[in-house]
């Protein structure tokens, strides 16, 4: 049976595993980069360089006493771009804003590639990043990443232009942007282009990386899915016996000791204070044609709700769910929540095809919250964005689009009067173009930061995307901004858990070695 499951592994491996991107003749290379530690207007130490061909480039220095410090390195190849960086400044007095490190790169790549057989350009976007932070200033990370697709009359079909930023990061924050877009035989041109930024002011440090995978994929043959699907169907059959019924007891054992203590909960907001919570959602539609100049039909509607039942008509969550437009020709969907558990959207655009290829249908969605908490032991605030895009889209005319972001601020306070200490400022914003049934084109960011008790927390988060479908299009997105808290785990779960995980392993051992 093993041999079975390799056999099929190797066969569909062939056609289903992304190869490199199929470039015709030598893609075009730009890389470039700095880094630069400052105190004030003097400049402790400075490098640069630019590099037009394929290669890495790098830098790396320390001023003598070791104080100042900054490195960077990035990869430019067919396989794709790999950053990594770090910088640190010390703490010398104040300003703590006039000592300061910074790692800047930009990197290009352009070429034309040719498909012999129908398959996807798959595309990874991933960063990873975290530090350490005074408090102040605030250390600061910076991100873009832009992609460009041509077919061979030099059109536009696909794009994707994303940005965001960071400061006050201690955490590890990490996000993750899977594209995958269908691909005919015949030629293409690809575009690519981005930039990091690290700064780090007095006493902070931040280091961080980033990635871009590019290759292409054909479409896997029926036949070949089917087979490796049998052989891992026998290999499994084969692995499973009951003992293992004794090692996922155990381990069940430990992960409900430990469930209490990880258990996450919405955010727990003030009730029936002044200092309440405020929950907002809204949305507004309208089909628009370039040839009248003019809206052909418009409209829209909010909800808002609070904490304090005294303040607005109702209390979370602020809700909106519509549809309409269909008999028209111009179907619209809003599902919107804001609550405690966080901001969640769906949506959706498009325009029948009987419209001029110069109408529009235009959808515009906003949600938000803020609010005050405190938490009665050392916990973590946990914020995750997600989106996922899907569409129609016909390419006869201007291609269908989305633009979606998010932004979270988040300090803690003495009291309600001070001015507080910035612990998280984040924001992203996103625009696609080109958004076609058979691709996949998603995002996730996720953030954790520490909560300790005796301190007043400010939460303000908010999100939003706009739709425009045109004549034969049609686009959707659905995902949210959410955030729960969950008290850190004693040691004692800890132990638990590692007892159940050790208690099973020593059970699959014997087994293993038993046969």
């Amino acid at each position: 049976m093993g041999g079975i499951f390799l056999c099929a592994f190797f066969f569909f491996s062939t056609r289903a595993i992304g190869a490199l991107i199929p470039w015709t003749g030598t893609p075009y290379y730009w890389t470039s980069g700095s880094i630069k530690a400052s105190n004030g207007a003097t400049t402790i130490f400075t490098q640069s360089s630019t590099s037009q061909q394929a290669g890495t480039l790098s830098f790396s220095l320390k001023d003598e006493n070791g104080d100042w410090e900054a490195s960077g390195s990035l990869q430019n190849d067919s396989s794709g771009v790999t950053f990594t960086g770090y910088a640190a400044a010390p703490d010398l007095g104040s300003p703590d804003n006039a000592f300061k490190s910074k790692v800047s790169f930009q990197f290009k790549q352009e070429g034309t590639f040719t498909v012999l057989q129908p398959g996807f350009l798959d595309v990874a976007f991933r960063v990873n990043y975290g530090g350490q932070d005074s408090g102040q200033t605030g250390n600061y990370w910076k991100e873009t990443f832009n992609l460009y697709l041509y077919d061979s009359q030099n059109d536009l079909i696909f794009s994707y232009l994303g940005s965001g930023s960071e400061s006050f990061i201690t955490e590890s924050t990490g996000s993750f942007m899977p594209l995958k877009f269908p691909l005919q035989v015949g030629s293409y041109s690809l575009k690519v282009s981005g930039s990091i930024t690290l700064e780090a002011f007095g006493g902070d440090e931040i280091s961080g990386n980033y990635t871009v995978n590019l290759g292409f994929s054909p479409v896997p043959l029926p036949s070949a899915a089917l087979l490796l699907l049998s052989g891992c169907l026998g290999f499994i059959g084969m692995r499973l016996r009951k003992k293992l019924v004794a090692a996922v007891a155990v381990l069940l054992v430990g992960i409900l000791g430990i469930l209490p203590r990880l258990w996450a909960s919405p955010v727990p907001y003030f009730i029936g204070s002044e200092h309440y919570a405020t929950f907002k959602v809204g949305y507004s539609y309208k089909v628009y044609s370039y040839d009248s100049g003019s809206t052909i039909v418009g409209g829209g509607d909010y909800d808002t709700a609070d904490s304090n039942p005294s303040s607005f008509t109702h209390g979370p969550p602020a809700f909106l769910n519509v549809s309409d437009g269909e008999e028209s020709g111009y179907p619209y969907t809003a599902h919107l929540k804001s609550d405690a558990t966080g901001l969640s959207f769906n949506g959706s655009v498009s325009l029948d095809s009987s419209y001029s290829l110069r109408t529009y249908n235009h959808e515009d969605i906003r949600l938000s919250q803020e609010g005050w908490f405190q938490v009665e032991q050392p916990s973590f605030l946990s914020v995750v964005y997600t989106v996922k895009l899907s569409g129609v889209e016909d390419y006869s005319s201007t291609l269908n689009e989305a633009i979606y972001g998010f932004s979270i601020e988040l300090s803690k306070h003495a009291n309600f009067d001070d001015d507080g200490v910035d612990l998280l400022k984040k924001s992203s914003t996103f625009q696609v173009y080109g958004v076609s049934p058979e691709g996949d084109y998603s995002y996730i960011y996720s953030k954790k930061v520490l909560l300790e008790p005796g301190w007043l927390y400010y939460l303000d988060g908010s999100t939003g995307f706009e739709l425009y479908a045109y004549a034969g299009d049609k686009i959707s997105v659905q995902g949210g901004l959410f955030f729960n808290v969950s008290p850190v785990p004693l040691p004692g779960a800890l132990w638990l858990l590692g007892s159940a995980l050790f208690a099973g392993g020593l059970v699959a051992r014997k087994r293993w070695f038993a046969h």
